[in-house]
């Protein structure tokens, strides 16, 4: 016998125990009159019953079992009571009755959680998840955690003298630079940046080392033309980091572990592992200035440790994502980070945004960029239009997962209806781990031989398909800067893409203008990237919609502005974001002897 249940706290979409439902059928977003919503804790709320006001929340259809497993979650009898309401699905308007869990407990004074900023949403505050509020007994002083928590910082010059380098705003010799990645290099945008940072940075004659996360087995990576002896790795899965490498995404194309899932104990073995890591990376190297990824938990320990050596960080906005998901996070976080010289954002719709998240000056923001690889994704030396076509090559490339509209992109190619005797495939470039993976890779396989799954491809082979292809789609929900836009265009796609934040300060517009890029609207969302489920459909027959535009063009033999393409993308390479890069570590090295004088 199955029931409807309303929910409106931590069981909702991307809440954090939202998994008790996983199996159970949504509804929809709801509202329950006659009862009102408080925040009894910092960490979950409680509706009682309340004249004259509303509660808004979710719908499902739950089975026994089910129904069992959240009489136990919510200790039902001792701090919840259930009982049946009237709720009305606010997409159609039925009512349908629900049970609603009763807060039994006492309603703490000015608690009450108006409408207006419903659903609900955990406090952003330490002590916004149990287990990593500071204690008597956690973090232990003098350790990392510890002083990433209690770090203040400093109002006056920072770095009175420099303890790692000689003087002088160009050192002498060959410039030292130690790069900074908490994760796999190669298997995600930020890991691409890093190889062409250090590609780039050789051949400008700068001596290099890098430090990186890898699991234990893992081979150290090769980051050409780096011998492996400067490549240091901190090895997850074995002490004090036991457990996978965490991914500066919730999805990762490899086993990982999210921040979400940190306890004291993850939190101090992480830090640990990079502490020791970096204390002889440091020792060994004496970089003259230090560039991170991410603004996160290792570039704040970098932060704390080497006050004196100038910091510059690459902001990739993952991180700025990750603020959201994690709040109880930031304490750790944030106030190192505010002390780092430079950060670098990926376009200028982020300065701001970075900014004012980390409470850092907005001229210590600067808009370099992101570039593409053009002595590998490039067209194809001869590409005639043929008088007939008989097929169709859609690509997408990126992580099996939800955010990045996967599953609705392959929802509306499975309704495409092209002309007879014209085939079209979708071919996805990308690998996952977990249940959602796992889903999409079963909804892939209900399509026939319309859906290919690629699995992760090296650029060049992923080059190679792009040039095969007619069509580029990225129905992402949240990204930094999405690169693979602009590989795909440089080898010769059409795109269909989301009109992700920043796109209007990134890419040119005169793609837009030619009909070469075509943006989807993004459904409504839920924190950094969950859609709204009302909107859900609309999106998929935009992309629908916006796919078949494409198509069109193909089948009438429509040119693509090749010879525009380059000039547009020209400034847009790993050379021209390289240049920038440089005039950063410039500028700060300069004001760091300016400091110092």
């Amino acid at each position: 016998m199955s029931a409807p249940v309303f929910v409106y706290g931590t069981l909702m979409r991307g809440r954090s125990n939202h998994r008790f439902l996983r199996k159970a059928r949504f509804l929809g977003s709801a509202l329950v009159y006659e009862a009102g919503l408080f925040a009894v804790t910092p960490h979950y709320p409680g509706v009682v019953r309340e004249p004259g006001k509303t509660v808004r929340g979710e719908v499902y259809e739950l089975d026994g079992p089910a129904l069992a497993a959240l009489d136990r979650l919510e200790d039902a009898s001792k701090l919840y009571r259930r009982e049946l309401f009237p709720a009305v699905l606010e997409e159609t308007g039925e009512t349908v009755t629900a049970w609603v869990y009763l807060w039994l407990g006492p309603v703490p004074p000015g608690s009450d959680v108006p409408q207006e900023r419903q659903p609900w949403r955990p406090v952003r505050t330490r002590g916004s998840r149990p287990g990593l509020v500071p204690t008597a007994h956690w973090p232990r002083p003098n350790t990392p955690a510890w002083r990433l928590l209690y770090h203040k910082p400093r109002t006056a010059s920072r770095r009175p003298v420099r303890e790692t380098a000689a003087a002088g705003a160009q050192p002498a010799g060959a410039l030292r630079v130690l790069h900074l990645l908490a994760q796999q290099p190669g298997k995600t945008g930020s890991g691409i940046y890093l190889e062409a940072l250090v590609r780039h940075g050789a051949g400008a004659g700068i001596a290099q080392r890098v430090v990186v996360g890898i699991p234990a087995g893992a081979p150290v990576p090769v980051l050409s033309p780096l011998a492996e002896g400067q490549v240091h790795a901190v090895r997850f899965g074995t002490p004090p980091a036991d457990f996978p490498v965490p991914g500066m995404s919730d999805v990762m194309p490899y086993e990982s572990t999210r921040f979400s899932e940190f306890t004291p104990a993850v939190l101090d073995g992480y830090l640990q592992a990079f502490h020791g890591t970096l204390t002889q990376a440091v020792k060994d190297f004496h970089p003259h200035l230090i560039h991170s990824h991410h603004l996160w938990l290792v570039t704040a320990l970098a932060r704390v440790m080497f006050p004196k050596t100038p910091l510059v960080c690459t902001c990739h906005g993952t991180d700025l994502r990750q603020l959201e998901l994690v709040p109880v996070l930031a304490p750790f976080v944030v106030p190192a980070c505010s002390e780092v010289d430079r950060v670098l954002a990926l376009h200028s719709g982020h300065v701001e945004k970075i900014a004012g998240r980390y409470g850092l000056p907005p001229g210590r923001v600067v808009s370099v960029g992101a570039g593409y690889r053009d002595d590998i994704f490039r067209p194809a030396v001869s590409c005639p239009v043929p008088r007939r076509r008989e097929a169709f090559n859609i690509v997408y490339a990126g992580k099996l997962s939800r955010a990045k509209g996967l599953p609705w992109l392959i929802e509306a190619v499975n309704r495409l209806d092209p002309p007879p005797g014209v085939k079209v495939r979708l071919l996805v470039a990308g690998s996952g781990g977990g249940e959602e993976a796992a889903a999409i890779q079963q909804q892939a396989a209900g399509g026939g031989d319309r859906v290919t799954l690629l699995g992760a491809l090296p650029q060049e082979e992923l080059a190679e398909v792009f040039r095969s292809a007619d069509l580029f789609v990225l129905p992402s929900f949240y990204e930094g800067l999405p690169l693979v836009v602009l590989e795909s265009i440089a080898c010769g796609c059409r795109v269909v893409v989301t009109d992700l934040p920043g796109m209007n300060t990134w890419l040119p517009p005169a793609l837009d203008r030619s009909g070469l890029v075509e943006r989807v609207p993004r459904p409504r969302l839920r924190g950094p990237d969950e859609p709204e489920p009302a909107d859900l459909p609309r999106f998929t027959d935009d992309l629908a919609a916006a796919i078949t535009r494409q198509l069109q063009r193909c089948l009438r033999g429509e040119p693509l502005p090749s010879g525009r393409i380059c000039g547009l993308l020209a400034d847009m390479t790993w050379d021209g974001v390289f240049r920038r890069v440089q005039e950063v570590y410039r500028q700060t090295l300069a004001e760091d002897a300016g400091e110092r004088a």
